[in-house]
């Protein structure tokens, strides 16, 4: 059932201490019932999920680890904010 080329299935799997599991969602499914939604997570080094993204539709999973990297990003700049106050 799954009419996503190969080549759009890889990505990367890990950032800054982060490990990327794509989790594909089979009770939300498109219209046409071809593409199931799908989210990212982050797991830090203990296997605790830390970050998630928004449940997509996207065919090219690195979206969604995208999504993730910004997130890290974002929050690492915000705690060296305040750790320098």
């Amino acid at each position: 059932n799954n009419i996503i080329p190969p080549d759009l299935l890889k990505t990367e799997s890990s950032y800054k201490g982060y490990t990327f599991e794509v989790i594909e969602d089979t009770s939300q499914t498109s219209v046409s019932g071809k593409v199931n939604k799908r989210y990212a997570v982050a797991k830090n080094n203990q296997g605790i999920e830390i970050f998630r993204s928004k449940s997509s539709f996207a065919t090219n999973k690195q979206i969604l680890i995208n999504e993730l990297k910004f997130k890290i990003d974002n929050e690492l700049s915000t705690n060296s904010v305040q750790e320098s106050i």
